[in-house]
């Protein structure tokens, strides 16, 4: 007995693991479901434009993303991803609004798309970027399909419910859908996902790690690959390389006069018990800490 039962203990814990799991998992959609009342609700007591509606649900779900009564782990980690989840779905609603607008440059034009100057402009739009907020968001941030999918549901229903045009409802709903997926597939090969591993160069000049957290991870360090979205390459605007790329070169900077320079504001106004930071700076300093 005691050998069969040694044998069934692992399995139980397993048992009592998946069932605390399908628990959390339950109670994780009723939230999401309840958030998704709260934005509703939010929106018609006080009603404002379809862009920014869903711009408060995106903002909702990067919050979530790092709620781990929501998630276990984040669907998109770190500001790099997030700012690419963010572009994608701004910009898959943009697409959608100038579908029927037609007054700003596409970026994204599929051969399928359909005829949309037969249908009147405002119940369409509102439909059309719902939609693409919608697409975008289940495919980035799936553990919140459920906040998506009650949001998107109830304000179509509102869609619908302020206007009897459902042939132009149902136009938005099918152009939102496809600039989204276009977008998607799009950004599907944009080197977000191949960004390999990260070999630390151990020498002066070169990046070290927090001495109070060595251990720390490197976050998408090799991003600069990653395909822009309007600018023709991630160095189109930026500075000169002051630093140089060698290592001797590197260390000519480090002696030179503008480092120096530098190296004694960051020191003076970033000590902690600083005398000549003010309280503006230091407010400043905390916001951008993260």
């Amino acid at each position: 007995m005691e050998t069969k039962f040694q044998f069934q203990q692992p399995l139980l814990i397993i048992l009592l693991i998946l069932i605390a799991r399908i628990q959390c998992i339950s109670i994780d959609t009723n939230l999401l479901r309840t958030q998704a009342k709260n934005l509703i609700d939010a929106y018609e007591s006080k009603p404002t434009d379809a862009i920014l509606f869903w711009n408060a649900v995106l903002l909702n779900a990067a919050a979530n993303d790092y709620d781990n009564s929501i998630a276990d782990s984040p669907d998109q980690a770190g500001p790099t991803t997030t700012s690419r989840a963010f572009a994608i779905i701004h910009g898959a609603m943009y697409e959608a609004m100038n579908g029927f607008e037609r007054i700003y440059i596409s970026m994204y034009r599929p051969s399928s798309m359909p005829a949309t100057y037969d249908v009147p402009r405002a119940p369409a739009v509102e439909a059309a970027i719902t939609e693409a907020a919608y697409q975008t968001l289940y495919a980035l941030y799936p553990k919140q399909r459920e906040l998506f999918t009650q949001t998107r549901n109830n304000f179509i229903k509102l869609v619908r419910g302020d206007s009897s045009d459902n042939a132009g409802i149902n136009k938005g709903i099918l152009v939102g859908k496809l600039l989204a997926l276009t977008i998607l597939e799009s950004r599907s090969s944009d080197n977000s996902q191949n960004q390999g591993t990260y070999k630390l160069i151990n020498q002066t000049g070169y990046h070290q790690p927090d001495p109070t957290h060595p251990d720390q991870p490197f976050l998408s360090p090799r991003w600069g690959t990653v395909t822009p979205f309007v600018i023709q390459s991630g160095s189109q605007f930026r500075a000169s390389n002051t630093v140089g790329n060698t290592l001797a070169g590197r260390r000519q900077f480090l002696r030179s006069e503008k480092y120096i320079s530098d190296y004694n504001e960051v020191v003076s106004l970033g000590t902690r018990n600083s005398q000549t930071r003010t309280a503006d700076q230091t407010e400043v300093g905390i916001f951008w800490g993260y």
